[in-house]
This record gives structure tokens, sequence and C-alpha cells, in this order.
């Protein structure tokens, strides 16, 4: 039986020939809060066919917050490998963001992938509005302002603390830290501090959040005052008899009505021997001074003249006054008040022989001659009220003088002398006191 030799048959495999390549169908990026935030990815492509691949191109379809980071330069990828492109989510404003990575093969045949991009950038927002204290007298700091902050964004934060460009003239009181979500608002008070001295203010209040994209700031205004007012005394003059009218007038008032104070209350001084007063209160004597109380009504129009009060000039102690202000003060209301004092001057003084000046509060006076009748020695007493040439002399009874006992310059007092008429025969004689502006008479009795 003849044999067969074996044969062999070779069995060909099918080999892949076309190519194909795969990536994620979407990709999402976390959330980003603060403009110029930005977070990267990496898209994997894989090789998946039975060719090398030659990506010819890459780009980014739709919004401009998406980008291929670095530029996109062609490529190949061998088979079974895979290769990466770095994406970019950079997003300019906030809210959903969306594009399409679209990525292009030339190599055999031409083959589009598309990778869904996904992101978004949260809305941090802090809305507050400007403060304004306004005009604060200084005597009512601190002053307080209540202030609303608002949650305009999409994510709930904290406001943990607010800080002053000024330091410390303002701050807050209560309602930090607050907690806020979005749509929702808080109340925080605000304090206008004490600075010590008049000063305008316009600063930056800096409200920290966390989370955070940097402070947020908002102005805050104030002005700190002082309510003042000078209080002045007319410069007047008047001869003795004479009435002398005294303006007293309100100069420099500012913030008068902010302060609430409705009168001024002062004590005017002055010489009281000079003025005597004819309206109103007479006021009190302090030593050489009168002093009047006044109670003036507080005007808030520049130069007011408040009051005028009157007086009679009198020849007194000196030539002038001055007419100041003790203690002036604003009532119902604080206001620093300034005064400016005035001048009365005494007109028609007679100056012949030295200025003779009275005190009005003496009493010229020639007084009964002790003992009266008397044998030969008498005392006379007498007063004089200014300081003047004074001459006292002894007449008989026709009028013609026996005896000169007083005759020269005599300042305003009391005063007594002797008179001798050991020489003069029994009779009646005249004592006689002679001063610038009267003449006195006193009959005396000698028996011998």
């Amino acid at each position: 039986m003849p044999q067969c030799a074996g044969l062999a048959i070779p069995v060909l495999g099918t080999r892949n020939t076309r190519p194909g390549f795969s990536a994620p169908a979407a990709v999402d990026f976390a959330p980003l809060l603060c403009a110029g935030d930005f977070a990267d990815t990496i898209v994997t492509f894989r090789n998946t066919g039975g060719l090398d691949l030659f990506i010819s191109d890459a780009s980014i379809l739709g919004d401009a917050d998406f980008a291929l980071v670095p530029a996109f330069v062609p490529f190949t990828i061998a088979r079974g490998d895979s290769a990466v492109l770095r994406v970019r989510f950079q997003p300019l404003t906030p809210g959903d963001k969306a594009a399409v990575l679209r990525v292009i093969n030339t190599a055999g045949e031409v083959l589009t992938l598309s990778v869904s991009l996904r992101g978004r950038r949260e809305l941090l927002a802090l809305s507050v509005d400007t403060v304004h204290f306004g005009i604060q007298l200084g005597a009512g700091l601190p002053a307080r302002r209540a202030v609303m902050l608002r949650n305009s964004g999409t994510v709930p934060f904290t406001v943990s603390s607010v800080a002053s460009t000024a330091g410390l003239v303002f701050g807050s009181v209560s309602g930090l830290p607050a907690v806020i979500a979005p749509g929702d608002s808080a109340s925080v008070l605000l304090q206008f501090n004490d600075p010590g001295t008049d000063t305008a203010f316009s600063a930056a209040l800096q409200w920290t959040t966390v989370p955070s994209c940097g402070p947020v700031s908002t102005t805050v205004t104030g002005e700190r005052v002082t309510a003042r007012a000078t209080l002045v005394a007319g410069s007047v003059s008047g001869a003795p008899g004479e009435v002398v009218e005294l303006p007293l007038i309100l100069r420099g008032a500012r913030h008068i009505a902010l302060s609430g104070a409705t009168t001024i209350t002062a004590r005017l001084r002055f010489n009281r021997t000079l003025l005597r007063p004819l309206s109103g209160d007479a006021g009190s004597v302090e030593g050489g001074d009168r002093v009047i109380n006044v109670t003036l009504p507080l005007a808030s129009a520049a130069d007011s003249v408040l009051a005028v009060l009157r007086f009679e000039a009198a020849l007194g102690t000196d030539t002038a006054t001055a007419l100041s202000f003790d203690d002036p003060i604003g009532t119902d209301g604080f206001v620093s008040i300034g005064s400016v004092p005035g001048r009365f001057t005494l007109k028609r003084v007679c100056r012949e022989g030295g200025t003779r000046l009275i005190d009005p509060d003496g009493v010229l006076a020639l007084h009964p001659n002790t003992p009266n009748p008397f044998n030969p020695m008498t005392e006379i007493r007498y007063e004089v009220i200014e300081s003047a040439p004074t001459r006292l002399t002894v007449r008989n009874a026709i009028g013609a003088e026996v005896a000169r006992l007083v005759d020269g310059m005599m300042a305003a007092g009391k005063y007594s002398v002797l008179f001798d008429a050991t020489a003069l025969p029994s009779g009646v004689y005249i004592a006689v006191l002679e001063t610038p502006t009267r003449a006195l008479t006193r009959p005396m009795l000698l028996v011998k």
C-alpha cells in the first residue's frame, strides 16, 4: 500500500489595519470662586486601532474660558500607546461654562473625537452700603449706625471682621462674625469714636470674608465738630450821670442748632463804682467789682446782638473798667462759649490838679462838731468821696474867713480836725467844707 507524504497548510490570521482611539466623553472641572482663578486637567487619548495615529488638530469649540496649554502641536500616538492634552479652565465671569474639545486623526482615515468640557465659577459677592455718620458733636460721640451686609453671590460665607483705614476712629460694635447665605443679609452696628479734634473723615472699611477673594471695601464718612461761639461785650463810654447802653454780642456761632443749646448764662464783671445797673438784675458785690448774672438767648446767626444792658455812669475810683465775663456756658446742650471783654471809659473827668475820682459808696458829709457849744476847742469830723483838692474853713457870722483848717489834695475817706477858737470872741461860726463838686456848711456856737 503506497504511503503518502504529509502536507503542511498554513493558516493566516486577520490583522487590524484600521485606526481607532478613545477618550472620556466629558470632563467636569471643580467650581472656582474668584476672578483670575483657574484649574488644569489632563485628557488622555488612547490608540485603540491597528495603526499609528497622527493627531493633526486639536481645538476647543465654545466658551473662551477653556484653552489648551500649551498651544497645540501635532503629534503621533503609536499603536497601543496613549497621549494627553492639558486643558485649562479660567472663567472670566461667574456662571456655568461649557465647550467641546475636538481632536482629529488624519493617519489612514480621518477620525474625529469630541470631549465635552464643563465648569462653573461661583460668585462671591458682599454688598455693603456707604456709611455716612454726618456731622457729629464731639460731646455726643461715640455715635452708632447700623449697616446691612447682603450676600448677593452664589455661595454662603462668613464675614469675620472689619477694619478702617482711619484706625480706631471707626469700628464695629456688634454683629460680627456673621454667616450669610446666598440672598440673605445681616446687620452690623458700627461706631464713630471721638478722635479728640475737629476733623472730617472719609475712610475705607475693609470687610474680611471666609471664603475670600480679598477684602471688600466700602466707604465710611463722618465729621467731628464743636458747637462754639464767642460772647463779646461792647466798648462804651459816658460822663457821670449819663445813661450808657452796653450791647452783648454773639460772634462766630457754629453748629449751634446741632448742639441743642438754647441760652447762654454768664456773669458780667466790672468796677462797681463806675456803673450803676438800671435794668435787670443789679447783681452782687465781690470786692471792688459788681457781678451781674445774665441769661441770653443763643442765636445761630453771626454777629447777633443778644441783649442791651443799661447803666448810669458814675464818678468812681477809676477812669475806666473792663467789662468781662465769668464762666459763660450754654444751657440745654453742649456748646463751647469763649468771651471777649469790653471796656467802659468815663468821660468828662476833671484833671485839673490831678484826676478826681469818687467812692460812690461813700458819703460827702460835714458832721456836727463836738462839743457844741464849745470853749475854746472843738472837733470837726468830715468825709469826702473824691480824691481832689479839698478845703475846710471857718467863717464868722458875716462870712469872713477866720480860720483855714484844711487846704490841699485829700483822698476819699473820713477825717477829723481840731478847731482852736482861743483868739476869737463868743458867737456863731460856720464850718465850710468845699470839694470840686459840692460845698457843705455846719453852724458852731462858741461860748466863753
